[in-house]
């Protein structure tokens, strides 16, 4: 898990003594190597999904605005017609592509 790799807000699991929790990364989260020894992703799951406002369709597809998040093989997004095939395992990098996209932060609703 490299530091580069996560934004100040991404979901991660934190290792509180003998078990993880989930948090939100903030900007003393990177200080040192805090991130590598201390944080581990989030897969993407059913409950994921709907906690980050996407809304299951038919047929496994999943929808937030103009975005769709699919699986084949692996996560994908599909956005205006277009097929991002880049590789969607983690919460983490869902978040920071969704972003990258729309310019806006998905909101975790339990």
């Amino acid at each position: 898990m490299e530091a580069k790799n996560f934004r100040i807000g991404n979901w991660v699991e934190f290792k509180n003594h003998s078990y993880f929790e989930y948090t939100t990364l903030t900007q003393s989260s990177f200080e040192g190597d805090y991130i590598e020894k201390t944080f581990k992703p989030i897969k993407i799951d059913d409950h994921w999904l709907k906690s980050l406002g996407f809304k299951k369709e038919n047929g496994g597809i999943y929808t937030h605005g103009t975005i769709e998040l699919r699986k084949d093989d692996q996560w994908y997004i599909v956005w205006n017609d277009s097929s991002f095939l880049t590789t969607l395992i983690n919460v983490h990098s869902l978040q920071n592509l969704f972003f990258a996209i729309t310019g806006n932060e998905l909101e975790f609703k339990p």
